[in-house]
């Protein structure tokens, strides 16, 4: 579910920004208990990513393990990008989604899997 931007005073720290033409931003909410973690899109729409800081970091540890277990997997060096974004895509991605199953709501997974393998 997408909001209008929330525009915070105090607390609002930028801990990632996508490159893309999304322009998309993950913000922490330093204010709110557990500190909870927002997507932000270049429109100012915000989608709630994660409840709290300890939740998305466990959930950048998976990523880094899918990208890790798949290695073997990746192009070589060198490769043209495309090569890199089919693997991401098609090997990556899926694999993250797999070991986060348990871990999100089913719901919370598409946008997930999304903006951390996707964006």
């Amino acid at each position: 579910m997408s909001h209008k931007h929330n525009p915070w005073k105090n607390g609002k720290v930028v801990i990632g920004h996508s490159f893309n033409t999304s322009s998309r931003k993950i913000w922490a909410d330093t204010n709110q208990e557990h500190t909870p973690i927002y997507s932000t899109d270049i429109e100012g729409n915000f989608i709630p990513l994660t409840p709290s800081i300890n939740l998305f970091f466990k959930l950048l540890i998976e990523l880094c393990i899918s990208y890790n277990d798949n290695r073997e997997k990746e192009p070589k060096c060198g490769s043209h990008t495309d090569l890199w974004d089919l693997h991401r895509e098609n090997i990556v991605s899926p694999y993250f989604a797999n070991r986060i199953k348990d871990v999100v709501t089913p719901s919370e997974l598409f946008i997930i899997t999304a903006i951390f393998t996707q964006e």
